[in-house]
């Protein structure tokens, strides 16, 4: 069944490039055991599911660009508090994209030169252009990505508390209210 639009959400884990017979891009989302096709490109997909929660995907990757001092095809935070962060990869044919949720892969091997089979929590598996080192690479960044700004997170919560003060007066007296 082919659907409309897609939000990414906690059970998404992978968005991957398909192509039809006359070179038309669409996406195959890995959903949980689910598998949802889409008239819509991965990118677009992604810049969708960032718009609805008030963020974008260029604000994510500069983020992730300066957190993980990386040019290159960096992860990219989603929703971040609930470990939604995206790899970025390329199809076997390199022809087209797949993005990878952190928290959901579950073990990968690798199946040749820059190839790499990803198996998700959910008992599926992906085939990726990229070698077995460089996914552990990325996954690697995704969680030190995570790390950083779940702590930047807390850093801002910790400002939002009430901060108690307490004074110690020379004459406490002189502060009563008159009677």
């Amino acid at each position: 069944m082919i659907e409309k639009m897609y939000l990414i959400n906690y059970n998404t884990s992978a968005i991957i490039s398909k192509f039809d017979e006359y070179g038309n891009e669409y996406s195959m989302i890995l959903e949980g055991k689910q598998v949802f096709i889409f008239k819509q490109k991965p990118l677009d997909i992604i810049n969708h599911s960032f718009h609805k929660v008030g963020n974008n995907l260029d604000g994510a990757i500069e983020a992730a660009r300066v957190i993980l001092n990386r040019k290159y095809k960096v992860p990219a935070a989603f929703v971040p508090h609930i470990e939604i962060i995206l790899i970025p990869c390329d199809t076997l044919d390199k022809r087209g994209s797949v993005w990878l949720v952190k928290s959901h892969i579950e073990d990968f091997q690798e199946i040749g030169k820059k190839k790499t089979r990803v198996y998700t929590k959910h008992g599926q598996s992906i085939s990726i252009a990229m070698s077995k080192r460089s996914l552990q690479a990325k996954i690697a960044q995704a969680s030190h990505l995570y790390v950083e700004l779940s702590k930047n997170i807390q850093a801002i919560r910790n400002t939002l508390q009430p901060v108690q003060v307490s004074y110690i007066l020379e004459n406490p007296i002189e502060y009563l209210p008159k009677q």
